[in-house]
């Protein structure tokens, strides 16, 4: 969450509209940042995104694939696995 101390006394904007007088609503009219989560949908959607890669990166590798590295992965290969 971004380090704003300043909270809505209008009980918060009702549609997205700022409400004059409050002290939150006027520091976002004058351009304050929004409050932004740490584990939004859009965050955990980009984590997810490069995990799906690293794992799809792994298994096209040599490492994975060639005969001569099945000892890194073993049998059963479980990277990604946590």
């Amino acid at each position: 969450m971004s380090a704003t101390k300043t909270r809505h006394t209008c009980g918060g904007p009702a549609f997205g509209r700022l409400i004059k007088g409050c002290p939150r609503c006027d520091e976002l009219a004058g351009g304050a940042p929004p409050v932004t989560w740490k584990n939004s949908a859009r965050d955990r959607a980009r984590r997810e995104a490069e995990d799906r890669a690293w794992i799809a990166e792994h298994f096209a590798s040599a490492r994975h694939n060639d005969p001569g590295h099945r000892d890194w992965c073993g049998p059963v290969c479980t990277f990604g696995d946590w």
